[in-house]
């Protein structure tokens, strides 16, 4: 049984899902195909990809999988040519990408002629590298929306000059170690005004220069705080050459580098930069630490000494961290080499400090602390070392702009710009699918090759090591939709493997959801199918209970369930008085009820639910309930929005109709009225009755013919006439051309063989609808077939989200109905039944994203002249992501 690792993050998990398959994908390609192919890879990877993620982490995707193929090909000594690698790069370039980072080994195998490709960069990174791309070729790129630059050891003065010509938004530089960067490279940077980091340690400048740039550049926060710069021998900007006037306020993280740090230097340095909140120290100290008492917002402290055996003065610390202690995070000592007490180092007086870093040799070999987050005090020593950094360096995340939470360029206005975007959806979901899949093969080869008591441990190794680290708002989906798929397996898009387990192994996978709190978790379905009656109340959090399904597994009463947070009962045909009375008694939360068809419940199972203060659906059709019992359910519950309620002994709805009562129900915005004759009255009856009501299905025969009395209906929005007869669309339209601007959504398709024909739309009934309801969203009609090759044209709906269209046959079986739409750009879901449906039409429509770019379902019962498996078409549609379904019914 190999052990589960613990997840990643989803959004984590999911990028480097992403990443290691184009890796694996395009390293195949390399070896077995030529360089057009792979060229073709990587532009179906930004084709697909790119449309899909947020730039900045498609940014992240492409850059993990440049990093995992580059590092394949390193670690098992594959010898593609550099045209490959080259290729791959391709996949970063002539999109437009927000915050495009173009850094490490990705740029070793750069072309110089291809700069110009990289649009929007935002972060560039060239370091020892440099000398492959050639000189002068940093004006290539298109460096207008650059905020980070690091060129190591070879920039030179022209490369300034290009930065300060092109770059107005640039925040950090880097150039640390370049020899051939002077003054007059310095000068050519005063046009980046939102300069915040600058590193120029190593080069080859003069304090007056950096004392010029400082006082141009005024908003800079970090000087000089590079990793080389710890390592160079050479004296970095002398504070004491600019005077005591010239005082930075912004500069927020300082480094001074001197052989020997005196009193003038503490001295300049609280004068110069009053609100320094992180000072590096290089240098043997002579002064007196106590003068950096006066910088009241210092919470990093950095000592590094080149020279060995260098002795800190800690008698001089602990003073000044009397003064300044409390808001000490961040510690870093390079030696620590006193003898007797005066090495200990005076806790006490640093009650926040969170991490520190030493090198002494006796306090090395301590055991680090298990504790995070928290100093470590013992007698003997007065601290415990943990994280030790063989550079000397704090690399904690506070060393870099913009990270931490106190870190100082989080007080910068620049940072506020660079804001985190939140996780998109489609992003989440393929997270929760590949975790879900990853899960399921694991319980189905458990269950196939091993025992029920391994498929035991291996649950109970899944609840400890995934489902507890699904986030809350997903886990009632992670959960649900493993249960409904563990016994299939599907296959390579077209093949479905069922297998079938015995009982025993279902209720052990339903141990997944035993025992752990999971809010919003469903009971119903194969939960229900697999559930012990005994280990109903395991359940927690259950929100929605639907028992109308495997009734053999029910238990005598279902008040063996935790009901407290219940929602939604569902419970059609087989529900009695005696369980509405329990709902009543346990479900305080409950918002919809569903007894459809139950002939067990009347009047007093109603009468129940009265604590049920929450309650704003119910269905009771075809119950042994009557309009007095509904009239005072209506009356009880004022917040009931939706009602579906008539008895079972009469082709009648709930009678509302009586003249003599003038209650009038405020609440209902959902109502269907059910009679074998519905007459203007009754309409006009209901329009007053109901004076909210956003939407009104018809069941039964419109006795005039004319829906006339809708324009009485002020709010209706949604209309259903799917079960309605005797009505047309002449009039439809009439009223239409009224009320169509609050119309969202238009069922009319009812798919009736008795249909008559008025009730069957036209091209001229579809342009009507087009033009009198541009609100549409949801649109479904029937549409009858004369002759062969007709074509119906659908307008470009603006607001179109679902369309339903069907057609029926009156004559010869083999006639063709042709659709042909306009540009739809919110169309979710489509369904056609009935018309000639080909597979290149299917594909025409799957591939054009600008038409269709929202489209998600696609569902027909037949394609036209295909004898072949859906395998291709399935594989398309997978591929844009799309659900592509053949239903099978015509």
């Amino acid at each position: 049984m190999p052990r589960l690792r613990v997840p990643k993050s989803l959004r984590k998990a999911a990028l480097d899902g992403l990443a290691a398959y184009f890796a694996d994908y395009v390293d195949q390609l390399c070896v077995n195909r030529a360089l057009s192919d792979v060229r073709q890879a990587i532009v179906l990877i930004k084709e697909y990809t790119h449309p899909c993620l947020p730039p900045r982490l498609y940014n992240e995707v492409c850059r993990k999988f440049l990093a995992k193929f580059l590092w394949i090909q390193r670690n098992r000594n594959k010898t593609h040519s550099a045209s490959h690698n080259r290729a791959a790069l391709e996949v970063l370039m002539d999109l437009d990408i927000v915050g495009l980072q173009c850094v490490g080994e990705i740029m070793k195998y750069f072309d110089p002629a291809d700069a110009g490709r990289f649009q929007r960069l935002s972060v560039l990174k060239l370091h020892h590298v440099w000398n492959h791309i050639g000189p002068k070729s940093l004006e290539n790129f298109d460096l207008r929306n650059l905020i980070e630059l690091h060129v190591t050891f070879l920039c030179v003065d022209r490369d300034l000059e290009v930065v300060g010509a092109n770059c107005p938004k640039l925040l950090v530089l880097h150039i640390e170690e370049s020899r051939r960067v002077t003054d007059n490279g310095l000068k050519a940077l005063r046009p980046c005004s939102e300069l915040r980091v600058l590193c120029v340690a190593g080069c080859q400048v003069t304090d007056t220069g950096i004392n010029e740039l400082l006082s141009t550049n005024k908003k800079i926060i970090e000087f000089n705080m590079g990793r080389h710069a710890i390592y160079s021998a050479e004296e970095s900007f002398d504070v004491l050459s600019r005077p005591r006037s010239l005082v930075c306020p912004f500069m927020k993280r300082f480094s001074i580098k001197c052989h020997s740090i005196t009193d003038e230097h503490l001295h300049a340095i609280v004068e110069l930069f009053p609100n320094l909140s992180y000072l590096r120290i290089n240098g043997e100290i002579k002064g007196d630490l106590c003068t950096l008492k006066r910088l009241d917002k210092l919470i990093v402290l950095n000592f590094i000494v080149s020279r060995y055996n260098y002795q800190l003065p800690m008698d001089n610390m602990n003073e000044l961290l009397t003064s300044i202690g409390k808001n000490i995070t961040m510690l870093n000592l390079k030696q620590l080499t006193q003898a007797g007490d005066s090495r200990i180092l005076e806790f006490s007086t640093m009650p926040e400090l969170r991490h520190l870093r030493c090198y002494d040799e006796v306090l090395s070999r301590e055991k680090l602390s298990d504790k995070q987050g928290s100093p470590v005090r013992t007698p003997a020593n007065g601290v415990k070392l943990r994280n030790k950094d063989r550079t000397g360096q704090d690399r904690t995340g506070q060393d870099r702009i913009g990270t931490g939470p106190n870190s100082s360029a989080a007080h910068c206005d620049p940072t506020e710009k660079m804001v985190k975007l939140k996780q998109p959806t489609p992003l989440h979901k393929m997270v929760l699918n590949l975790l879900i899949k990853i899960v399921i093969d694991y319980f189905v080869k458990l269950s196939s090759v091993g025992s029920l008591d391994d498929l035991r441990r291996g649950v109970a190794a899944v609840k400890k090591e995934i489902c507890s680290h699904i986030p809350r708002e997903s886990s009632a989906e992670f959960h649900n939709r493993i249960i409904e798929t563990f016994p299939y397996n599907s296959g390579e898009f077209h093949t479905v493997t069922w297998i079938f387990f015995p009982e025993s192994y279902l209720n052990a996978v339903l141990e997944i959801v035993m025992d752990v709190e999971i809010p919003g978790l469903k009971c119903e379905g194969l939960i229900v199918a697999g559930l012990n009656p005994r280990d109903a109340h395991r359940l927690d959090g259950l929100t929605v209970l639907n028992l109308s399904s495997y009734l053999e597994r029910i238990p005598t009463s279902f008040g063996r369930f935790r009901l407290q947070n219940l929602t939604t009962f569902v419970h059609r045909e087989h529900c009695t008085d005696v369980d509405l009375i329990v709902v009543g008694r346990d479900c305080p939360k409950l918002e919809t009820l569903d007894v459809t068809d139950s002939e067990k419940v009347s009047d007093r199972g109603l009468q129940a639910l009265g604590q049920c203060s929450k309650l704003r659906t119910v269905r009771v059709a075809l119950c042994r309930v009557t309009n007095r019992g509904i009239k005072k359910l209506l009356s009880d519950h004022r917040n009931i929005e939706r009602l579906a309620a008539w008895p079972d002994n009469g082709y009648d709805g709930f009678n509302c109709f009586s003249n003599s009562d003038s209650t009038k129900f405020s609440s209902i915005i959902n109502f269907n009225v059910l009679m074998k004759r519905i007459r203007t009255t009754h309409l006009n009856t209901i329009a007053d009755k109901f004076p909210s009501l956003t939407f009104l299905g018809i069941h039964g025969c419109l006795v005039t013919g004319y829906l006339d009395p809708l324009l009485s209906f002020g709010k209706l929005s949604k209309l259903d006439l799917r079960a309605a007869t005797g009505w047309n669309w002449p009039n439809l339209i009439q009223v239409l051309a009224v009320i169509g601007a609050n119309i969202t959504e238009l069922k009319t398709a009812s798919n009736r063989e008795d249909s008559k024909p008025e009730s069957f739309v036209s091209q001229s009934d579809l342009d009507r609808v087009f033009e009198y309801c541009e609100n549409v969203e949801w649109l479904s009609f029937d549409y009858l077939l004369e002759k062969d090759g007709e074509e119906l044209v659908v307008p470009p709906f603006p607001r179109m989200m679902h369309f339903h269209g069907h057609v029926e046959r009156k004559h010869h079986v083999t006639y063709k109905a042709l659709l042909i739409f306009g540009a739809m750009l919110k169309l979710e879901e489509l369904l056609m039944n009935g018309f000639y449906i080909t597979a290149d039409f299917i594909e025409s429509i799957i591939l054009d994203n600008a038409r269709f770019p929202n489209l998600t379902k696609i569902m027909v019962p037949v394609i036209s002249g295909f004898n072949k498996g859906y395998g291709d078409i399935r594989r398309i549609a997978k591929e844009n992501n799309l659900d592509f379904r053949i239903t099978g019914v015509l």
